[in-house]
């Protein structure tokens, strides 16, 4: 309770603090808010980006491997098929393992909302032969090889020409659809009977036509092959086959397809590599349950490539951010340095009357703290219109106006409450770094040391501004011998941009450098203007550059 009571007076006793330097804390906040916008709009904007083209390249036609030519796919849509041709023909109980977990478990352990699920199986072939005359059928040769099998929620997806839909129960015949291409090739017609014959025709399933059918639209996502595909495929309920067609073949299933479309539009680079995996797993699963049932079409690719991508671009752009992020986060450390110089008699007299160094810098932390929260949240709201603006800006050649650019869809991800959370710990440690330093003085130190010149800054006195001036005046050099960042003897293909990254800091580190250099020589002008200011009539002007003199 005791320790409850103390972090309570503390916390209130930075409130007031904060109170009374509002100026000087609305400056720190400013800076504060706009270093974490700064930061986190990196990320957001990388992120919106390469999730358009992700979006775009698996919406295009044929992007996927394994996609035919004009077949729209969506972006999250995952084909699983097993093929009988290639490694024989199974039974109904070897298909009913992976089919259960595929329709009822595989959409969980991927992790990502089901819209659509389809399924499709087909026997092997079989020879089409009409009812007269099946005494001499071997003599004959069939109407059609064909096949008889089934697609979960078709009758949605297809108008009849002619007829109904096959009955689930069936009858002595097996009710069945037939293309309308078929119907006019074959000239079959609605009521008439038919035997499918097995390969060694020792086998006979009497079908029956029940209706003739086309698609309403063949570019719906419904449709995992394109609708011709079917077109010599003998289409019936799934409850028909079932219960007339695998009780008659020893192995009915020649090939399964199960096809699900997911909900893909929240997956982000931090998503992908748990998607991934789980990706895998399922593979795994599929596989284990029914040997060679393979993913053949899914975004694994994409999102591979799109997780690479957008980590370079997210690095490629921390890199051109630096020279504005540093000048923000020294404009915080300026302004935190002021804000403990002028409590540092009020430090100087807590010492002096027992207060540990300890809590003086935990009434600065929770200072930070406080302004840290502000920062980061209106930082991150900044950094969210940040990476919006970028993605409406205007292209070369594009004199759309604005309202009709098209915006990116920028959401929250870890990697940006990442670099907000960055930003706000490198301003509280550039509050708390004077803070420690002010806090071993006591009220006789601090009075002696004001009484003391002011000594110059750690980086002057070992001439670190005269250092850090060598590595951008080489980067300038190389950038005057080579004449561009990217070396013109190699082809663009093999054009590396960080194979030399001296060459992206040049910019940061001249502004760094010659900021540095500036302050050393500032309070010598300032000395010279003295000296001829004490030429000049009155002293106002000649005080106030003495005092520049002395505190640059």
């Amino acid at each position: 309770m005791e320790l409850v009571s103390t972090l309570f007076s503390t916390l209130l006793l930075a409130a007031r603090r904060l109170w009374n330097q509002r100026l000087l804390m609305l400056c720190l906040l400013a800076g504060l808010v706009a270093a974490v916008g700064l930061l986190s709009s990196i990320p957001l904007y990388a992120d919106a980006v390469h999730h358009r083209l992700l979006q775009g390249e698996l919406r295009s036609p044929g992007a996927v491997s394994g996609t035919e030519a004009g077949t729209y796919r969506p972006p999250f849509a995952f084909l699983w098929r097993y093929i009988g041709a290639w490694h024989g023909d199974v039974t109904w109980d070897d298909y009913a393992p992976v089919n259960n977990y595929l329709t009822q478990q595989g959409a969980g352990v991927i992790g990502l909302p089901l819209e659509t699920l389809v399924r499709h199986v087909k026997t092997g072939n079989l020879r089409l032969f009409p009812t007269g005359g099946l005494g001499a059928f071997a003599e004959k040769k069939p109407l059609l090889w064909t096949s008889l099998g089934f697609i979960s929620g078709l009758e949605e997806h297809v108008e009849l020409v002619e007829g109904a839909f096959p009955s689930p129960q069936g009858g002595e015949e097996v009710p069945v659809l037939v293309s309308q291409a078929l119907a006019e090739q074959l000239g079959l017609q609605v009521g008439e009977r038919y035997v499918l014959f097995g390969a060694g025709g020792d086998v006979q399933i009497p079908v029956q036509i029940a209706g003739v059918w086309q698609p309403l639209d063949s570019t719906e996502t419904f449709w995992f092959y394109q609708p011709k595909a079917f077109d010599e495929t003998l289409l019936t309920s799934e409850a028909a086959f079932v219960g007339q067609v695998v009780p008659v073949l020893d192995a009915p299933v020649s090939q399964a397809v199960w096809y699900q479309i997911f909900d893909g539009g929240r997956v982000r680079t931090a998503d992908v590599p748990g998607l991934l995996g789980r990706v895998a797993t399922a593979q795994s699963r599929a596989a284990a349950l029914l040997a060679h049932t393979g993913l053949d079409i899914s975004p694994v690719k994409a999102l591979e490539a799109y997780r690479r991508s957008a980590r370079l671009l997210t690095v490629v752009l921390t890199i051109f951010g630096i020279p504005v992020v540093g000048l923000l986060l020294y404009f915080i450390a300026l302004i935190a340095g002021l804000v403990v110089r002028r409590g540092q008699g009020e430090i100087a007299i807590l010492r002096s009357r027992g207060t540990t160094r300890g809590q003086v810098l935990l009434v600065y932390l929770l200072e930070g703290l406080l302004v840290g929260s502000l920062g980061l949240a209106g930082g991150l709201a900044l950094g969210q219109w940040l990476a919006g603006w970028m993605g409406r800006s205007r292209t070369f050649l594009d004199f759309r106006p604005l309202q009709e650019i098209e915006g990116l869809a920028v959401l929250f991800s870890p990697a940006a409450l990442g670099y907000g959370l960055l930003g706000v710990g490198l301003a509280v440690l550039a509050l708390l770094a004077p803070a420690l330093a002010a806090s071993g003085h006591t009220i006789v130190t601090f009075k002696w040391e004001r009484a003391r010149a002011s000594l110059r800054p750690l980086y002057q006195r070992y001439f670190l501004d005269l250092f850090l001036l060598a590595p951008p005046l080489y980067g300038w050099y190389l950038l005057r011998k080579q004449g561009t960042i990217f070396n013109a003897q190699y082809p663009l293909s093999n054009i590396d941009p960080f194979s030399n990254p001296l060459l992206f800091l040049v910019p940061a580190l001249f502004c760094f450098s010659l900021a540095l250099l500036a302050m050393r020589t500032f309070p010598w002008l300032m000395r010279m203007l003295a000296w001829l200011a004490a030429w000049l009539p009155g002293t106002a002007l000649l005080l106030a550059l003495r005092q520049l003199a002395r505190s640059p």
